[in-house]
């Protein structure tokens, strides 16, 4: 589904599918709309991935640091490596709290 093609269901070529019951075949255009669509979303994709590992880079390289000194790293010892800190969990009373290892903390 996208703003241009919108709720349609495609079938490829004399195929049936129980998952897409009512989808008919396609005319040539309708398919060559649908091919672009799919190139659009896949390159937009591609696209938002390497600008967020280009943007988390140092990050990733600390990590990948961390883990080739220590072989595994625990989940606490990840978020340190990397310099982020630990999602939040509830507590008994289903408050929000981080759990942050020392390094993690920014006490001054």
């Amino acid at each position: 589904m996208s703003e241009h093609i919108g709720p349609l269901a495609v079938a490829a070529s004399g195929a049936i599918s129980p998952l897409l019951p009512g989808a008919q075949e396609v005319s040539e255009a309708t398919q060559h709309l649908v091919d672009q669509e799919v190139r659009r979303i896949v390159d937009e994709a591609e696209s938002e991935v390497i600008a967020l590992l280009e943007r988390e880079r140092e990050r990733l390289e600390r990590l990948a640091r961390a883990l080739l000194e220590k072989e595994t790293l625990d989940q606490l010892e990840a978020y340190a490596a990397a310099g982020v800190a630990p999602p939040a969990e509830p507590d008994q009373e289903g408050q929000s709290q981080v759990v942050a290892p020392p390094e993690l903390s920014r006490e001054a």
